[in-house]
């Protein structure tokens, strides 16, 4: 029994290498998006820039996480952040929208799967540390949590 759960533990830990480093790469691989968009940003239309946001080098906040995307001394897994109070409003879900267009969207196309899968990636981080942090609060914190996050969806009822 106990070689299982050393078995088990080991598997787990390995497995759970493989994610943080798929995640830590996801991150670096903004720092080429940044440059790029610097470097060769378009206008976007006026239509698209009110529906998305103006800049996709913004920094993100949702819930308990924030992508800092505006320091030039952040690189890295620095720009991701995980902070203890809960703040979400529908800016940011604008702003990780026009990240997820732009990114995806970045320069050529035949790598356009992986820049959708990356992206994806770094949003399930994002919800997964948010859904950690809530089921970690007192029953009281979890209802606080749960009508500001209702807030933002009262107008689609």
């Amino acid at each position: 029994m106990t070689i299982q759960c050393a078995l088990k533990t080991l598997l787990f830990s390995v497995l759970w290498f493989f994610y943080q480093q798929g995640l830590a790469n996801d991150i670096y691989d903004l720092e080429a998006f940044r440059e790029h968009y610097k470097t060769n940003s378009n206008p976007p239309s006026n239509n698209l820039a009110a529906f998305l946001g103006q800049n996709p080098l913004e920094n993100i906040r949702i819930g308990f996480v924030r992508l800092n995307l505006t320091s030039d001394e952040l690189s890295g897994d620095g720009r991701f952040e995980t902070l203890g109070d809960y703040e979400v409003n529908e800016q940011d879900f604008r702003r990780l929208g026009w990240l997820y267009f732009n990114y995806v969207h970045m320069a050529d196309t035949h790598d356009k799967k992986i820049r959708s899968q990356r992206m994806l990636r770094l949003i399930h981080h994002i919800f997964t540390i948010n859904i950690n942090q809530i089921n970690a609060r007192s029953p009281d914190n979890k209802r606080l949590i749960s009508v500001a996050a209702q807030s933002l969806f009262e107008h689609f009822l």
